[in-house]
């Protein structure tokens, strides 16, 4: 497979990286002169925004997976032999050896156009986005989580008749406390809106809410208290100092 870029870990590379390759069998159509055509090239070009994941969501087919897997292929995907992006239809009409490895060099192109960016995690409740968002030319990449929800405000979410990963985005807003840089003192003095999602990187929205199940289920894990810790006889020299939690 060919790659082509400035550099993966260069911020203009996410923008400009192509990723490549050739199907072993392709798809097969006939030209305008009826002639027949065999598709096998590709190019990755485009990572998939908040955008692209949102309306994705929101289509029936990505409730069956096969569809939904070649759905964010799509997202990625500026070139299919002559025909550009192709539509869903071409995708699904390849052999699973095709569609296997198109799904391969997607997570390929990911990883590659991506660079050395990951998530970081800072504290139990705070991580660092692999890209961030960018407001009015300031780039916020750290997200630090706050509330939990309560029955009034899933009720309030649910209302809304949104669903799956839009109504996901939704409960995050609702559970973050603060956006500020990494690199800087600036604070998003504001909450987070759905636009804001739809303009971030796909990798920050899955990012995102793996580290929130992470965060609220840090709380669900049993907590041990230096006087039960006493109780049980668990207290030595080494022990933290008075009112810390033991995980």
């Amino acid at each position: 497979m060919k790659q082509s870029a400035q550099s993966a870990s260069d911020d203009t590379a996410t923008q400009t990286f192509r990723h490549e390759g050739t199907l072993p069998f392709g798809y097969e159509n006939r030209d305008l002169q009826n002639k027949k055509e065999l598709h096998q090239r590709f190019v990755f070009g485009k990572r998939p925004t908040g955008s692209d994941l949102l309306q994705i969501s929101r289509r029936r087919e990505s409730q069956i997976a096969t569809q939904s897997a070649l759905m964010y292929v799509r997202a990625a995907l500026i070139e299919f032999g002559s025909l550009g992006k192709p539509p869903l239809s071409v995708l699904l009409s390849l052999n699973e050896v095709d569609r296997d490895v198109l799904l391969g060099e997607y997570d390929r192109f990911l990883q590659l156009s991506g660079g050395e960016r990951v998530v970081q995690e800072l504290s139990e409740s705070a991580v660092k986005l692999p890209f961030g968002l960018e407001v009015d030319g300031v780039l916020y990449d750290v997200i630090e989580f706050g509330g939990l929800l309560t029955g009034y405000q899933q009720v309030e979410l649910e209302r809304t008749g949104a669903s799956g990963l839009e109504l996901n985005c939704l409960s995050l807003i609702k559970q973050i406390k603060s956006v500020r840089q990494s690199e800087g003192k600036q604070r998003l003095n504001r909450a987070l809106t759905l636009e804001d999602f739809e303009s971030m990187d796909g990798q920050d929205i899955t990012s995102l809410l793996e580290a929130n199940s992470q965060w609220v289920d840090s709380f669900r894990r049993p907590r041990t208290t230096m006087a039960t810790a006493a109780r049980l006889g668990n207290v030595g020299d080494s022990s933290p100092s008075a009112g810390s939690i033991v995980d």
